[in-house]
């Protein structure tokens, strides 16, 4: 049973892996930039873990001394 929902989950991950790959396809196409590639995927993610990404959204201030382990 719980190989069946595994399963099912997997299936539907890669589809819509396929789905966002053949969208980001297009859209390379339409806009003329060359096909992206699975080594520019690679690369991109090696970037991203040697340098990540800063987080966008901002971390929640320390507002109580004691709630913030950094104010003991």
């Amino acid at each position: 049973m719980m190989d069946e929902a595994w399963t099912r989950h997997w299936v539907a991950a890669r589809d819509a892996a396929r789905v966002a790959r053949a969208e980001h396809l297009a859209e390379a196409a339409r806009k003329g930039t060359p096909a992206p590639s699975l080594w520019g995927d690679l690369r991109a993610l090696v970037r991203d873990l040697i340098n990540p990404p800063t987080s966008r959204q901002p971390k929640p201030a320390c507002g109580e001394p004691e709630n913030c382990q950094s104010a003991a």
